[in-house]
């Protein structure tokens, strides 16, 4: 039984309500961070066909460190990890997540909506997270994978004025 797509998300909602970092340097010219945003989507999409998450991240060019798979690229914290959220029974989620603003996040979300239309998934749907975030989300038709790309206010901190999260969640065949 397909698992809908708005479910998904709002289980992405749930597990990104993670708070933000203390201080991030200023922005610099888009390139390194969206490009390893983008490829910490495609080492997403490997960990969900099979791939080891050691492999994948240190792939996209993430450390291993204390606190998990990391990298630090144009004055931005990137962080990567795998995480089996409580619902639905079998789902499995990958989750980057950039502190700092990602200089070209509306770039990075076109790539996204260029390689998910060529991927199958529905066209994006457009909206907010539960923690405020504004969305853009794609599913799959049988609603078996679903991507969400959020942008997250970041108040207090004229440094870090948002923080961009990538999910990819998957149902387990």
């Amino acid at each position: 039984m397909p698992i809908p797509a708005l479910r998904i998300a709002v289980l992405c909602a749930a597990l990104l309500a993670l708070p933000a970092s203390a201080q991030t340097p200023a922005i610099t010219p888009a390139g390194a961070a969206e490009a390893l945003a983008w490829r910490a989507l495609q080492a997403c999409v490997a960990i969900s066909k099979g791939a080891p998450l050691e492999t994948a991240a240190a792939q996209a060019g993430f450390i291993k460190d204390d606190t998990g798979w990391a990298a630090e690229i144009a004055e931005r914290s990137l962080t990567l990890e795998v995480a089996t959220p409580p619902a639905p029974p079998g789902a499995k989620a990958c989750l980057m997540v950039a502190r700092g603003p990602l200089a070209d996040h509306e770039g990075l979300r076109k790539r996204v909506d260029a390689w998910a239309i060529k991927e199958g998934f529905q066209p994006a749907i457009v909206g907010v997270t539960q923690g405020g975030g504004q969305s853009v989300r794609y599913a799959t038709p049988d609603e078996a994978r679903a991507i969400v790309l959020a942008r997250y206010p970041e108040t207090g901190n004229p440094a870090q004025p948002t923080r961009s999260v990538l999910f990819y969640g998957w149902i387990n065949p």
